[in-house]
């Protein structure tokens, strides 16, 4: 019989055990979206006394366009790498695997925040966003933001 204490391997990783930390919005990182000391201390204190096998960290968005709220993490550019590699050492000390969450907010985007009109799959309002209707995406669109995407799964590995 299985418990959840019991390690686990999934392709070439293994976890000490089956408790995952899921993604919780901090909107800790600096005026450059970058991880923060607040963001490290917040996260270590969960893998130092928690005794979890995996934490996934909050989403980062992989371009400004996708950008949730103010203080989150970017993952959009390669010049955040060293910031996201602090973040991803403080929890590694702590003895515990990290995962990324990448996030793209599409519609419920606000152009007060990233500066763009946002865009999703119809012109139909977020349910929590109906100050902005978004643009209707068109496909070279979606193909771009599965290339951000792609990029910013490049950066976390």
């Amino acid at each position: 019989m299985t418990h959840i204490s019991d390690p686990i391997t999934i392709g070439n990783l293994t976890l000490d055990n089956r408790l995952v930390m899921p993604p919780m919005a901090t909107a800790k990182a600096d005026e450059h979206d970058c991880v923060t000391d607040a963001a490290c201390d917040y996260y270590r204190e969960r893998a130092k006394h928690s005794k979890i096998g995996l934490i996934i960290t909050e989403h980062s968005y992989i371009h400004l366009q996708g950008k949730a709220h103010p203080g989150q993490t970017s993952i959009a550019s390669d010049d955040v790498i060293p910031s996201l590699q602090r973040l991803t050492d403080c929890i590694h000390q702590e003895g515990v695997k990290v995962f990324a969450q990448l996030s793209h907010a599409g519609s419920a985007a606000q152009s007060k925040t990233t500066g763009q009109v946002p865009v999703g799959p119809s012109p139909i309002y977020h349910p929590k966003q109906r100050e902005e209707l978004p643009g209707e995406m068109t496909l070279p669109q979606i193909q771009q933001v599965t290339q951000w995407f792609a990029q910013a799964a490049i950066r976390a590995k």
